[in-house]
């Protein structure tokens, strides 16, 4: 109301002089200053209703990432599973000071609460430690359940199988039997033959394997055992090529295997099998021969 008194003794002073044109130019710049007001105004609502929910979304990513994660025993889904008081930073805003979370696991559960599943792959590996030192020729059948026999001849000119890693020697062969060889081996590594039969440190060391699943497993067979079953070996995938005496043969992959028995001759029974390698680094794109790792993939 003072506003427009004023415009209008202005108006009329200014209409007195002759300068109407230039009083509507100021009035016309007050109004636009006015409208202006009024649409800031407007914006400032949007943004005090939209507060709620840019919060509320605050507090769904930062408050419920605050609940436990679990990996199921297939390594396929990783599933939040959890019930309890959560302390919110954020959710304060909408009224509240907790959240209480009830968390159902598995595809397809019932119950309420936040469910989230991510899904995995089974890949070839790449690279891998406990590797037994004997090699398997790559041209060999690995298909599961197919059984073969170790160093039941010569693979080459004064070779019977057995590799020389982490070292050469009789004892050094004869440990990394019983433990795998704790370096990391990875494919395309050139690895060393161990030249000879070695029976007896192949029989020392596969005894061991072999005694040490049977007393903590007793009723493992090689389609259903524990993981951790000294039966199981991590073997290397070898080109045997034509080497003579203590030569260098090319790592080419890694196969899974199951230790039935070893003869008086050093000669070991076994099956191929599929299952997972711990600590094992991926190769998506190589080649699938048993020896496996999961990766997640979304």
């Amino acid at each position: 109301m003072m506003i427009e008194i004023k415009n209008a003794n202005r108006i009329a002073q200014v209409t007195k002089c002759g300068g109407i044109a230039q009083e509507e130019g100021i009035m016309n710049k007050l109004w636009k200053r006015l409208s202006q007001g009024k649409r800031r105004g407007q914006s400032m609502l949007v943004i005090v209703a939209a507060l709620p929910v840019i919060v509320g979304s605050l507090a769904l990513v930062l408050d419920v990432a605050n609940l436990s994660v679990t990996v199921t025993p297939d390594n396929k889904e990783v599933i939040i599973k959890d019930t309890r008081n959560i302390p919110c930073y954020f959710c304060a805003v909408l009224g509240v000071n907790t959240a209480h979370a009830q968390v159902s696991s598995g595809s397809g559960s019932s119950g309420s609460g936040v469910t989230t599943t991510a899904t995995s792959g089974i890949v070839p590996i790449r690279s891998a430690m406990q590797v037994v030192p004997i090699g398997v020729d790559y041209r060999t059948d690995l298909s599961f359940g197919n059984q073969m026999v170790l160093k039941q001849g010569q693979v080459g000119a004064g070779n019977w199988a057995p590799l020389a890693m982490g070292g050469t020697g009789a004892d050094t062969y004869k440990y990394n039997v019983q433990t795998g060889y704790s370096g990391l081996v990875t494919v395309g590594d050139w690895l060393l033959t161990e030249p000879g039969n070695v029976v007896g440190p192949t029989k020392q060391g596969f005894d061991y394997r072999t005694s040490a699943g049977i007393n903590s497993f007793s009723t493992g067979t090689f389609n259903n055992h524990a993981l951790n079953d000294p039966r199981v070996m991590l073997i290397p995938i070898v080109d045997w090529g034509n080497i003579n005496g203590r030569s260098q043969v090319p790592l080419k992959g890694f196969a899974m295997m199951w230790i039935v028995s070893i003869d008086g001759q050093g000669a070991i029974t076994c099956y191929f099998i599929q299952q997972s390698v711990p600590n094992a680094i991926p190769d998506p794109n190589g080649p699938i021969t048993g020896a496996t790792t999961p990766v997640l993939l979304r």
